[in-house]
């Protein structure tokens, strides 16, 4: 070999070993990055599980309160309801219990004119009957319309309920769906 063979091969092997030294410092420097990346990525984990963790408790409590005061605005409604369905009952019994004395004086009094005068009094007995019958058959109709209508409003409590229901179990659904990376 020549000489000018070994300083080209000395200049080439110095060559190798500067870009083997700049891989190294590369390969340092990529390595660092890494173990901070690492280290953001263990700490933004552990924060956001915690924001998960946090969140899926404040809204659970959220919804077990919505669904408490919700079933108590229907257990009140219920008592309500029920307060007032007695208390039309205990009304209707009255009116009906005083409608049969009504009708009872009537007719006892009917009676009599019918004694005295019996072509006419057939005639006012049958009238009589049928106004008492349509005061009865509008009270009762009366009675039956609040009945229904209050039936509606715990009806329309109910679905309420179910609905909150089943929003509480989308949001937890989709809770869990976004903890376990799902979605």
């Amino acid at each position: 070999m020549s000489s000018a063979d070994d300083a080209d091969l000395s200049v080439r092997v110095a060559k190798m070993q500067s870009d083997v030294q700049h891989i190294q410092s590369d390969v340092s420097d990529i390595k660092t990055d890494l173990r901070a990346l690492n280290q953001r990525t263990d700490s933004g984990f552990r924060e956001l599980s915690q924001r998960t963790d946090t969140g899926l408790r404040e809204l659970s409590q959220r919804t077990d309160t919505g669904l408490r005061e919700t079933n108590q605005r229907i257990d009140s409604l219920t008592a309500a309801f029920n307060e007032t369905r007695v208390d039309l009952i205990d009304r209707g019994e009255a009116i009906r219990v005083d409608l049969i004395n009504r009708g009872e004086a009537i007719r006892a009094d009917l009676i009599a004119r019918i004694d005295g005068v019996a072509a006419k009094g057939e005639g006012m007995r049958i009238g009589l009957t049928e106004k008492i019958d349509g005061v009865h058959l509008d009270l009762s109709k009366k009675i039956d319309g609040v009945d229904l209508k209050l039936t509606k409003n715990i009806d329309a409590a109910k679905i309420w309920a179910v609905l909150l229901y089943a929003a509480q179990s989308g949001a937890l659904l989709y809770v869990m769906a976004r903890g376990f990376k799902w979605l």
